[in-house]
């Protein structure tokens, strides 16, 4: 992959392939970094955090929000099942809502400049092929529901049904 990227990116100063925990990067010396469904999958994000809060000015991050009451719910009904299928299959080991997020990477980064939530469903309801052609009906009331829920309130969305958001951070 970072062959791929450096050829389609010829501009990239550095691509590099380490442990985002503990980088041979200097201090602040990036710009901006990317931090792209990553957190939900690594054992000790706060490692993570102080790592990227090293060597970034900026981090924009995306992250699944996964500990939601539709998720709580069916967790619950189907003893776990959900939760450890998020682990085995996407490797999920950390699961967030926006508060618990925000509380983390504040803590151990800088300040939120900016954030906001994705709207998976309105893609999904609208758009999808897999919605159209394949997703069970069940699915696609939640998308449906979920879609319209987020046009009312896209936190309150969030707090119901499964989301992704982007943050923008200041580290200091």
């Amino acid at each position: 992959m970072l062959g791929i990227q450096k050829k389609r990116n010829p501009h990239f100063k550095k691509a590099l392939n380490e442990d985002i925990r503990k980088t041979s990067l200097g201090n602040k010396e990036i710009d901006l970094t990317l931090m792209i469904d990553v957190l939900e999958h690594v054992p000790n994000p706060t490692e993570v955090l102080e790592e990227v809060k090293r060597i970034s000015k900026f981090v924009i991050f995306k992250v699944p929000l996964e500990d939601n009451l539709l998720l709580k719910t069916w967790n619950f009904v189907r003893r776990d099942k959900p939760r450890q299928h998020l682990i085995e299959t996407f490797g999920h080991i950390n699961v967030y809502n926006l508060g618990k997020l925000k509380y983390q990477i504040e803590k151990h980064m800088g300040q939120v400049l900016d954030f906001y939530f994705t709207n998976v469903f309105d893609y999904y309801y609208r758009n999808s092929e897999h919605y159209k052609n394949g997703m069970k009906i069940g699915n696609k009331l939640i998308n449906f529901v979920a879609a319209h829920v987020f046009r009312l309130s896209p936190e309150l969305c969030s707090f119901i049904f499964n989301d992704f958001v982007m943050i923008l951070f200041k580290c200091y």
